[in-house]
């Protein structure tokens, strides 16, 4: 699935193997001639990325980063993040799930996020050696690229606890049954405590299930809403899920750096909002659209 955006960027979603799904959203493929792109990037999941020429920089509130390497990876955010891309530019990148991120790095997202990370400190030298090889493969025929991808992550990742991918596959089911769901129901059907599943919102997700409602909300409006022929069901049932437009813009600029007109108007990373993107948190959206 190809796109252009009105930046000089083609940008291609590459479905991962079946096997993966739990692990993987999606995999991409980017590609700009121009010399410099000033873009927001949302609250994205964790991603994995190859470049095989330019970089780019996150202006994090803790300072600016630029790509360490030509494959890195970079943690989950939790807000959205000023982006600036280095061009020209093309690369290859994975955009892992909760579950997928969890059991590649371990580590605690409320912990570990806005940051960008050399693999070696991320998964240690042999992994990283493994990784590495991504960036020797033929920039043309992204295929290439992805493949090594998948047999990398089935190497590196560690299944994590049944209670834990219980947790996981409860909150995304919470998530994705109705545009904003309450937060009670969530309680409700987990079989432990608040308390836990306070903290292991925070482990997996970065934050407690009220703000984690918030965010996926957001980024939900605005997966919808980018797309031109949305139904007017839709469009009331987003706006009935906020007190007013204020605090639609608000939630809409805080997770995603992107306003309703913004998104209707398209740019290079409302691209990246296309629902077969988003793999396990994207399903409300695919169904919504499905359904109309």
């Amino acid at each position: 699935m190809l796109f252009k955006t009105k930046h000089p960027v083609e940008f291609e979603l590459i479905a991962p193997p079946p096997d993966l799904r739990e692990q993987v959203n999606i995999f991409y493929s980017l590609r700009s001639g121009a010399e410099r792109i000033e873009d927001v990037m949302p609250a994205y999941s964790g991603q994995v990325y190859a470049i095989f020429d330019g970089s780019f920089e996150l202006h994090f509130a803790s300072g600016t980063q630029r790509a360490p390497a030509p494959v890195f990876l970079n943690a989950p955010l939790l807000q959205a993040t000023r982006l600036s891309v280095l061009g020209p530019f093309r690369c290859v990148g994975a955009s892992l799930t909760h579950r997928g991120w969890a059991e590649l790095v371990g580590q605690p997202v409320d912990e570990l996020h806005h940051r960008m990370m050399l693999p070696q400190d991320a998964l240690g030298e042999a992994f990283a050696d493994r990784l590495a090889q991504v960036a020797q493969t033929d920039p043309d025929e992204p295929a290439q690229a992805t493949e090594l991808l998948s047999q990398f992550f089935r190497e590196a990742i560690t299944p994590m606890k049944a209670g834990h991918a219980t947790f996981i596959d409860e909150t995304m089911a919470w998530l994705s049954k109705e545009f904003n769901p309450p937060v009670e129901d969530l309680f409700d059907r987990l079989a432990i405590s608040r308390r836990q599943a306070q903290r292991l919102s925070n482990r997996f997700f970065g934050v407690p299930p009220r703000q984690l409602l918030k965010r996926v909300r957001a980024m939900r409006a605005a997966t919808l809403l980018s797309q031109s022929d949305l139904p007017s069901t839709v469009r009331d049932e987003i706006s009935l899920a906020y007190f007013d437009q204020s605090h639609l813009i608000n939630d809409l600029r805080r997770y995603t750096g992107r306003t309703p007109t913004i998104l209707e108007e398209g740019d290079l990373v409302v691209k990246t909002f296309n629902p077969a993107a988003h793999g396990p948190p994207g399903k409300f959206a695919r169904d919504a659209l499905e359904k109309e």
